[in-house]
C-alpha cells in the first residue's frame, strides 16, 4: 500500500501465554490471529500478515482482515458495501481516517491514489448519519411493535430486523416486560438490512452531483450525442467502438464516467449520463 513493509512479528505472538516445548502454532492458529487482529491509530504498526511454512515446505501467505479491507479501497474498489466495515467493523472503525488514508496515500502518492482517498471520506461522511439514522429508526420500531407477535409483524418492511434481533432471542410473542429496548444491542446485521437500500440511493445521488461538476464545462448537445451512440451499441463495446459512431474522439472530461478496465464502455455509463442530463433539465 502507501506504507513501508510492515515489521515481521514472532509466531510467539500468535498464542497468548506463547508456546510451550515442542509446541508449533498451526495454520488455524494464524487465521484465527489474522481475523482478529484490530488496527491501532498509528498507521506505520499496520500488520500485512504472516507467511506460514507448512511441514511439506508449502508457503502460504495469510494476509490480516484488515489490510484486506485498505488493500481493496487502495485498488479503487470504492463502494458501499467495501466502506461498511468503517461504520461498523470494530476492528478499523475506531481509527481515526487520517490514519486510514496515511495507508492509502503514503508520501509518493500519485493523483489516483489521493483521488481513492477522498471518494471514500466523502462516501464515509454521507453515510454515516444514514447508518446512525437507520439504528434509531430500528429501535423505534421495536419500541412500537414490542407487544406484536413476529407473525403480526411478517408483512411490516422490518420484518427481517425484528427477525434478527426478536427471532434469534427466541422473542416470538412480543419483547419480555423486563426488557430495556432502549438498552438493547442493535447489531450491524439487522442495520444493514435498512442500510444498504437507503446507502446505494445516496451513494447514486452523491454520484450523479460528482459527475454534473467533472462536465459541467462540456455542452448539452454532445453529451446527448454520446447518449444516443451508447443506447444502441452491443453489450462489452469498447471506446472505439463508441468513437466510431461519434466519428470523433470522446471528450477527455467524459472519459472517468465511460470507460472500465481494458477500453470497454462501462455498464452504468448510459445511466449516469442521463443523470447528469436529467440534472441540467432541472436546473433550467
Amino acid at each position: 500500500l502507501g506504507m513501508e513493509r510492515p515489521k515481521r512479528l514472532s509466531f510467539e505472538a500468535l498464542k497468548p501465554g506463547g508456546y510451550g516445548a515442542g509446541e508449533a502454532p498451526t495454520l488455524s492458529d494464524v487465521m484465527a490471529k489474522a481475523e482478529a487482529y484490530v488496527m491501532s491509530d498509528n498507521p506505520h504498526d499496520l500488520e500485512e500478515g504472516w507467511v506460514v511454512v507448512m511441514k511439506n515446505g508449502l508457503r502460504l501467505k495469510v494476509k490480516t482482515e484488515v489490510w484486506n479491507m485498505i488493500h481493496a479501497w487502495w485498488s479503487n474498489r470504492i463502494s458501499v458495501k467495501t466502506m461498511l466495515p468503517l461504520l461498523e467493523d470494530a476492528r478499523i472503525n475506531q481509527v481515526p481516517f487520517e490514519s486510514i488514508r496515511e495507508c492509502l496515500c503514503g508520501p509518493c502518492a500519485t493523483e489516483k491514489r489521493n483521488q481513492n482517498a477522498d471518494a471514500l471520506k466523502a462516501l464515509l461522511d454521507q453515510l454515516r448519519p444514514i447508518y446512525e439514522e437507520c439504528k434509531k429508526d430500528a429501535r423505534q420500531a421495536l419500541r412500537e411493535t414490542r407487544n406484536q407477535s413476529l407473525k403480526e409483524l411478517k408483512n411490516h418492511s422490518m420484518a427481517k430486523v425484528f427477525q434478527v434481533l426478536r427471532g434469534r432471542r427466541g422473542w416470538v410473542d412480543a419483547i419480555p416486560e423486563d426488557v430495556d429496548v432502549d438498552a438493547l444491542e442493535i447489531s450491524s446485521e439487522a442495520v444493514r438490512f435498512l442500510f444498504l437500500p437507503r446507502a446505494e440511493r445516496a451513494e447514486r445521488e452523491l454520484q450523479g452531483i460528482l459527475d454534473a461538476a467533472a462536465l459541467e464545462h462540456l455542452e448539452t448537445k454532445p453529451l446527448r450525442a454520446v447518449l444516443m451512440c451508447l443506447e444502441v451499441l452491443p453489450k462489452k463495446a469498447t471506446l472505439k467502438d463508441l468513437e466510431a459512431d461519434l466519428q470523433k474522439p470522446i471528450a477527455e472530461e467524459l472519459l472517468p464516467l465511460i470507460s472500465a478496465k481494458g477500453g470497454t464502455v462501462a455498464q452504468d455509463a448510459g445511466a449516469r449520463l442521463q443523470a447528469v442530463l436529467r440534472q441540467r433539465e432541472e436546473a433550467k
